[in-house]
């Protein structure tokens, strides 16, 4: 189970307002709440948690449903102020239209591919390092590098001219 220990830890020291934070953290990684958003909450409400205590009266605050990214982040932060039930059933119906799970593929048993020939398969492009030039991350890393020294020196001067 993927429950993190910082809700472990506040659901044992029943601090509500910590478990909130913690599953709204969730919602980051688990925007359509089929993951491990799903079992933090059942977990939250298997170890003494209620559903009443959980969720707060919802503050009739208006919000638009329909399904936008920028509706699913202004929800997410009503939410974030507002642990209701009405708001999180909402963003869930956003979440699982906007970030469908992914569907779970088939993989072929063993029994299933016996016999069969282990051919050598070519590489595709844009995968692992095909196509790459051998010095280009270094040449990242020296941009990305000199990128900082500009910004830090340009705030040094900013700093000494005032």
């Amino acid at each position: 189970m993927s429950v993190s220990n910082n809700l472990r830890e506040a659901i044992q020291t029943r601090n509500i307002a910590n478990i909130r934070s913690c599953l709204w953290a969730c919602l980051s990684v688990d925007m359509n709440m089929t993951g491990v958003f799903k079992e933090s909450i059942q977990y939250v409400l298997s170890h003494g948690i209620d559903a009443d205590e959980l969720f707060e009266i919802d503050d009739e605050k208006p919000f638009e449903s329909s399904p936008s990214m920028s509706n699913f982040s202004t929800l997410g932060g009503m939410l974030m102020v507002n642990f209701s039930r009405k708001k999180l059933d909402a963003l869930k119906i956003m979440g699982m239209s906007l970030y469908p799970p992914a569907p779970e593929i088939e993989h072929p048993s063993i029994d299933s591919i016996k016999g069969n020939a282990v051919r050598e398969v070519p590489p595709i492009r844009g995968r692992g390092d095909a196509g790459r030039k051998p010095g280009c991350f270094k040449a990242g890393i020296a941009i990305i590098a000199a990128t900082i020294i500009i910004a830090l020196g340009g705030y040094i001067v900013i700093k000494i001219l005032k």
